[in-house]
């Protein structure tokens, strides 16, 4: 799936598409809040530095924030681009509060990362696929439209 984060290839998803509206379903009507089809628009594989770039287009004045978990963090230097990321994008790394803050990459200067401390939600897109699968209510885990549309799509089983 040319949509999935490179090093996570290989495992069963939604489509692209699915997952846009899922994003719709979820914040449409919050005004805080935009959705891109950037990456679902470009041909090919999508990396960061990609979509990064063309957001620096779109919104030449903007001051850009790439919103990344610490897990994910964690293998930035296998990224593709990593100095390119940083050049067009403030990095904030979200950390759960009693998890250990996860050194930045090798050359990368610790004060250009906005560390953001939230509290422990035990939650994950694969715990919700497993739960989908088991059958088990996702009140609370997902909207209540989201809930409605994968089970409608059938998907996850």
């Amino acid at each position: 799936d040319r949509f999935l984060q490179a090093l996570k290839q290989g495992a069963l998803w939604a489509s692209p598409e699915q997952r846009l509206a899922m994003v719709h379903l979820t914040v449409d009507g919050d005004p805080r809040f935009s959705v891109s089809p950037v990456e679902i628009e470009r041909e090919g594989l999508s990396y960061t530095v990609e979509t990064l770039t063309a957001f620096a287009g779109r919104y030449p004045g903007a001051e850009r924030f790439f919103l990344v978990g610490a897990d994910a963090f964690a293998t930035f230097a296998q990224w593709r681009d990593p100095a390119g990321i940083m050049a067009l994008a403030r990095l904030a790394v979200m950390e759960r509060r009693g998890d250990a803050s996860v050194a930045p990459p090798a050359g990368l200067d610790p004060a250009s990362v906005v560390r953001l401390h939230t509290r422990r939600v035990d939650l994950s897109s694969t715990e919700i696929r497993e739960r989908v699968r088991r059958r088990a209510p996702l009140r609370g885990f997902v909207t209540d439209a989201v809930a409605d549309y994968i089970a409608t799509a059938g998907l996850y089983r």
